[in-house]
């Protein structure tokens, strides 16, 4: 498993921190993309957080899966590829 910086993260002119901690610079010379990629990566502690509680959800109401049926189910297998994809289990 990966560890990252502990969120929460946020974006000011193009630059990622996390509390006073420097975490990513976007400025690439794309104006308003830049502050955009900022704000996706500011967000990505809290997203994956977001996934990570949503696979229990989504397990608790389908219930009537089979453990087999529910990691087959196409969202699910879109949610832990992104959470795979963030470096984690």
């Amino acid at each position: 498993m990966t560890h990252h910086t502990p969120g929460p993260w946020t974006a000011e002119e193009g630059f990622v921190y996390a509390g006073e901690r420097w975490v990513a610079d976007c400025l690439m010379g794309y104006g308003i993309h830049d502050i955009a990629n900022a704000q996706l990566i500011a967000a990505a502690p809290d997203l994956l957080g977001a996934l990570k509680e949503s696979i229990s959800l989504l397990r608790y109401a389908r219930l009537n899966l089979t453990n087999t049926q529910f990691e087959a189910d196409p969202v699910v297998k879109r949610i832990r590829k992104a959470i795979r994809k963030a470096g984690q289990n």
